[in-house]
């Protein structure tokens, strides 16, 4: 069975995730696409890379960058979001 864990690109959320894709690369065939920043992480894992979709920019520092002061936010209310 091919498996694909896509996640995130954020260490917190890709790690938890890396495990369960050792414990599936046993049996399975498995792959892990995040962004060009974490493929070390993913290798290191000794799981196989896959690249995001160009001008994914899902990183959190290219997130930061095109979107300032978001992350400085605590409402969890996402219609309070500015994309502008």
């Amino acid at each position: 069975m091919k498996i694909l864990i896509a996640s995130t690109s954020v260490p917190g959320h890709l790690e938890p995730l890396l495990g369960a894709g050792n414990v599936l690369n046993k049996r399975h065939d498995v792959a892990v696409q995040v962004s060009e920043e974490l493929r070390p992480t993913v290798e290191m894992a000794a799981l196989r890379y896959l690249s995001e979709t160009p001008d994914a920019s899902t990183f959190a520092s290219k997130f930061a960058a095109e979107y300032p002061g978001v992350l400085e936010r605590t409402s969890g209310n996402i219609s309070q979001l500015e994309t502008t």
